[in-house]
C-alpha cells in the first residue's frame, strides 16, 4: 500500500512534542533519514503502532479526497460517536492511497486519517458513521 503522510512542518529536533504540533497530540516517531536541504527538508519518519480514526474516500485527486474525509472525520471528534462526545483535535492528518484508479482522471481511493489523542488510544468512542472507523495502524515507515 503506498502512503502519503501530509506534513507541513520543519525538521523535528530531539525535543517532545515538536513545536509544530502547538499543543495537541501527535503520534510520537523516529527520523529514519532526510531528503533536500537545510530550508527545505523531507523526513522519512518511524511511526509506532497507534489508534487512527479513518474514512475512506474515492475521489479523483487527493485535494478532494482530503476535503471530504477531512469533514468526516471532523464530524467525529465534534460528537458523531457513541459517546457523544467532542475529541481532541491531533496532528498531522494523514492521507494513504489505497487503491490506485485505473487511469489518470480515474477515482482512487484514499485513506484519510485523524490520530487519536493518547487519552483515547485504549477506548477511543465507536463512531456512529459508518464510513468512519477506528484503525489499528501497524508500525511502519512513511
Amino acid at each position: 500500500m503506498l502512503s502519503i503522510l501530509v506534513l507541513l512542518a520543519p525538521a523535528v529536533s530531539a525535543d517532545w512534542p515538536p513545536s509544530f504540533c502547538h499543543g495537541i497530540d501527535c503520534p510520537k516517531y523516529t527520523v529514519t533519514g532526510n531528503f533536500g536541504n537545510d530550508s527545505n527538508t523531507l523526513e522519512v519518519r518511524k511511526y509506532p503502532t497507534a489508534l487512527w480514526t479513518s474514512t475512506d474516500v474515492k475521489a479523483n485527486n487527493e485535494d478532494t479526497a482530503l476535503m471530504t474525509g477531512f469533514g468526516r472525520l471532523f464530524s467525529y471528534i465534534s460528537g458523531a460517536n457513541a459517546k457523544k462526545e467532542k475529541v481532541d483535535m491531533t496532528s498531522p492528518v494523514m492521507c494513504r492511497v489505497k487503491e490506485v484508479g485505473q487511469g489518470p482522471f480515474c477515482n482512487t481511493t484514499f485513506t484519510v486519517s485523524f490520530f487519536v489523542p493518547f487519552k483515547h488510544q485504549e477506548d477511543a468512542p465507536q463512531p456512529t458513521d459508518p464510513s468512519v472507523y477506528l484503525d489499528m495502524v501497524e508500525d511502519r515507515n512513511n
